[in-house]
């Protein structure tokens, strides 16, 4: 890329960069303002909307309360009527007979096409044959007129005779004012009224249609009523005639004495008791008003039971699917601990509002008390109706920030514009000076240090070139430096052996690795006189300090013990010489060496060794599986003129690994600043103790590797693996 092109680039990136900082920083004020306005929004609206709902479904639950209450006011004049009539004294029994010969009189029995077919014990509806007995009774003689309509659907008990049937219409025809009163006076509530004497027969209030059976409508409520001396309230049930859910409300019709002589109920749809009022469509149009019951689910947890919808729609589950009482089934609703809380709530009678998911959607759910027999109003609004108001607010806002990207967008197109302007004519003045430095720096690449720049501007070209200058001599010195260093390093990696010896009854290996081109480690092999002719010889040792310092003392060093250690005398005698020698060079600079120098003996398998302030030598017999350390006394080389050593020896058994190392090894650090110890090193002996000698020191080089980590090696690394072979 040239430099008006970059030029350009950083025209733009000044221009361009505040523009595109002031867009971020509104983008994310502004994404965080919406976010927080959504958020506070939903949660106004949230705790709004629980406490509109708790209301509702408490204030709802009152008035399901008063409407089932008035039903059974309803119900109770209805039952006290039919016991009145049936508690007539026997002289207006007599009137009544009279009344019902003059009925006979004025309305004979006449074939109407309605009659009682006789089915088992009792009578049951046929449009066709039964006895010879109308059906349907038509009001023509009482308080309340319609004309010819027909008011009363009857069933006639079995057995019966036309007197019997006159009197039961005319018992019935007597109840028609007080049901067409109750009929009238709640409009809506009452789908049926329904009598069940079982001496004088059942009828429906109002009259079902031609054709249609009324025996159904009796056996959801009948059996359990005559049981009871209270007022019974079914569950939901499927109305057979209506097709919707309904619940009943019964009572015994009790006679002067004795067991109860019938009853009578009002059946009623069950979406006229849980209507939804004006205040909850207001909340939300999709508001879902349910009647539950707590109860046990298929895996023994308190959960609740869905009773009946405001829509009317029966509920039962079957056909291979865990069953519930009939008309009702588990609350599609969860997560299940919240349904079980509310389970426990409705056991308790208490109202509350829980946030869950009811029929894959999330809704607010509000539920109370709407009757003493375990019953609960439920109110479930979808929270996207509840949230409605903080989605519009943040769609708002994100459109607010969309005009104002637009606006951005134009203001960026012309400040490029202009930068791109700019560049290009102020590029050329630039680029002249540059294109100099440029050739300076291809010449100097090629190797002529002669080359200077001469600017004239008085700007930080002049400082460039001013710097460049300055650097050629310095590059050319520090150029000349790297030479001397790489020979340096040539020189001390040739005086390290360049393969391990093998000597009879030994395996060896040795390494060396420098943390610098050149180090202050050194190992050595190299032959010495013994009692029975060579032996091997093995020195370790570091001197103190890295680089090039550190190569000319280990040299030093390396020379004299190779040329004392070909002289006879011990290994005691041998390095105090060397000591003595190199005291002598390093005089008061404070620089020394140790030095671990051994004469290994591998047909006799003896060991003889000195140690030299160099850290003690590791002995491994995997026979006994023991480490033992070679060490004794003395100081390190070059510190005391006078120093005087001790000399070690032992015999050495097959198998047993001899390795000797500088600190560069155990003193390596991870990470975390934690060496890697000489407990480390032991184990990883034992662990290789079976392999050869290089094997064994290529895994101690691994491990210290990967134990360093991506950290920098600190200090050279040196170690010596001797195994003693069969």
């Amino acid at each position: 890329m040239g430099f008006r092109a970059k030029l350009l680039s950083v025209f733009l990136l000044l221009s361009i960069a505040p523009l595109v900082f002031l867009r971020i920083t509104n983008q994310q004020t502004m994404l965080r303002l919406s976010h927080n306005l959504g958020e506070r929004t939903r949660e106004v609206l949230l705790e709004k909307a629980s406490a509109e709902l708790l209301r509702l479904v408490e204030d709802h639950g009152r008035v399901l309360v008063r409407e089932r209450e008035i039903i059974e006011l309803a119900l109770g004049a209805q039952a006290s009527e039919i016991e009145r009539i049936l508690s007539l004294a026997p002289g207006k029994e007599q009137r009544l007979s009279g009344i019902e010969q003059d009925l006979a009189r004025s309305f004979p029995n006449r074939d109407q096409g309605q009659e009682g077919v006789r089915s088992g014990g009792e009578a049951s509806l046929n449009p066709r044959q039964a006895h010879g007995h109308p059906v349907s009774v038509e009001n023509k003689a009482g308080p309340v007129r319609e004309g010819g309509q027909t008011l009363w659907t009857m069933v006639f008990p079995a057995g019966s005779g036309p007197e019997e049937d006159n009197a039961s219409r005319l018992a019935f025809q007597s109840l028609t004012p007080v049901f067409q009163s109750l009929k009238t006076k709640f409009p809506g509530i009452i789908l049926h009224q329904l009598v069940a004497l079982p001496n004088r027969g059942r009828a429906v209030f109002p009259a079902l249609e031609d054709g249609v059976d009324p025996a159904p409508l009796f056996q959801s409520w009948l059996p359990q009523v005559l049981k009871q001396k209270s007022p019974v309230w079914t569950m939901p049930y499927t109305d057979a005639v209506s097709g919707t859910t309904v619940l009943a409300a019964a009572v015994p019709i009790q006679a002067r004495s004795g067991p109860p002589v019938g009853a009578t109920a009002i059946v009623v749809p069950i979406h006229v008791l849980l209507h939804e009022n004006v205040h909850i469509k207001n909340l939300s149009p999709n508001v879902v008003s349910l009647l539950i019951r707590s109860g046990t689910g298929p895996d023994g947890r308190p959960t609740v039971l869905e009773v009946a919808r405001g829509d009317g729609a029966a509920r039962e589950i079957q056909g291979g699917k865990p069953r519930v009482p009939a008309g009702l089934r588990y609350l599609d609703a969860r997560p299940a601990k919240t349904l079980a809380a509310m389970a426990r709530d409705i056991t308790l009678n208490a109202s509350n509002v829980q946030r869950m998911v009811y029929e894959g959607r999330p809704r607010l759910m509000a539920y109370g008390r709407s009757d003493d027999r375990g019953t609960a109003l439920l109110l479930a609004v979808p929270e996207e109706d509840i949230f409605r108001e903080a989605a519009e607010m943040e769609a708002h806002v994100v459109a607010g920030f969309q005009r104002q990207i637009v606006a951005t967008g134009m203001i960026a197109a012309f400040a490029v514009s202009l930068v791109i302007l700019a560049a290009f004519f102020l590029s050329r003045s630039f680029t002249r000076d540059i294109l100099h430095v440029a050739d300076a720096f291809r010449r100097l690449s090629r190797g002529d240090f002669s080359i200077r720049l001469h600017i004239r501007t008085r700007d930080e070209m002049r400082e460039l070139g001013e710097a460049f200058n300055a650097m050629v001599p310095a590059l050319e010195e520090r150029l000349h430096l790297k030479k001397v260093l790489d020979i340096a390093k040539e020189v001390q990696q040739n005086l390290l052996p360049q393969k391990s010896p093998a000597p009879p009854g030994l395996d060896v290996s040795g390494m060396s690795i420098y943390c610098e081109e050149t180090g202050g480690d050194y190992y050595d092999f190299f032959e010495m006189p013994g009692k029975s002719g060579p032996v091997l010889g093995v020195a370790v040792g570091d001197v103190s300090g890295h680089g090039l310092q550190g190569a000319l003392l280990m040299a030093t060093t390396r020379a004299f013990l190779r040329l004392r250690a070909a002289m006879p005398g011990s290994l005691a005698e041998v390095a105090a010489d060397v000591n003595r020698l190199l005291a002598r060079d390093v005089g008061d600079s404070g620089r020394f060496a140790t030095l671990f120098l051994m004469a290994v003996d591998g047909r006799g398998r003896t060991l003889r060794w000195v140690r030299a302030g160099h850290d003690p030598a590791l002995l491994y017999d995997p026979g006994t599986d023991t480490f033992d350390e070679l060490s004794g006394a003395g100081v390190v080389l070059g510190a005391l003129p006078d120093s005087r050593y001790e000399e070690g020896a032992r015999a050495l058994l097959p198998g047993q690994v001899l390795a000797v190392g500088t600190d560069g090894i155990w003193e390596t650090r991870n990470a975390a600043g934690n060496m890697y110890g000489m407990e480390r090193m032991r184990a990883l002996i034992r662990q290789h103790a079976g392999e050869s000698a290089q094997a064994m020191a290529a895994a101690v080089t691994e491990e210290t590797s990967s134990y360093r980590g991506g950290g920098c090696q600190e200090d050279d690394i040196t170690l010596v693996i001797i195994k003693v072979l069969a």
